[in-house]
């Protein structure tokens, strides 16, 4: 068994120490860190696999915070426009967001199920996947919207999925 350490600089934070693992591909070489102090007494261990999986891709939450941010703007400069309260907007848009729910019921469905998956970290990246019919297997590499999910083959090829 081999004892090799790697030190990082100490106004480092986590993040910049994982960015480090990840960019050096350390996570081939080591098994676990061991965090400790200037005294070099340890603090606590954690498993690399478990430290460089991130819960939930960070782009996804941009998306759906553009898209928040642009409806509201619209929304607002749209009230300004046409002289209504942006409270008798928001109860119209509601009104039709029931009918179009009604209407578009399954492709709401989907939806809500994709945000499920990933809110309540279903799948993650890192994951290791296998899709016959998409000839997928192996690890996710990226969760590129709500319902696209890229996969990294064995043989470095990437195959995209709707979920």
């Amino acid at each position: 068994m081999e004892k090799d350490s790697v030190s990082f600089e100490q106004h480092w934070t986590a993040g910049e120490a994982i960015d480090f693992i990840r960019r050096s591909n350390l996570s081939t070489d080591f098994d676990a860190a061991i965090i400790v102090d200037h005294k070099l007494k340890p603090l606590g261990a954690i498993l690399l696999s478990t430290l460089l999986k991130s819960p939930i891709a960070i782009e996804l939450h941009t998306h759906i915070l553009k898209i928040f941010i642009m409806l509201c703007a619209v929304l607002a400069i749209f009230s300004l426009v046409i002289g209504f309260s942006i409270s008798s907007l928001f109860t119209s848009i509601w009104t039709a967001a029931a009918l179009l729910t009604f209407i578009f019921k399954d492709t709401v469905l989907g939806l809500l199920a994709s945000l499920q998956l990933t809110f309540q970290n279903i799948i993650r990246v890192g994951d290791w996947v296998t899709l016959q019919q998409y000839n997928a297997n192996d690890d996710i590499q990226k969760i590129v919207t709500i319902s696209v999910v890229v996969i990294r083959n064995f043989d470095n090829t990437y195959t995209t999925v709707l979920t």
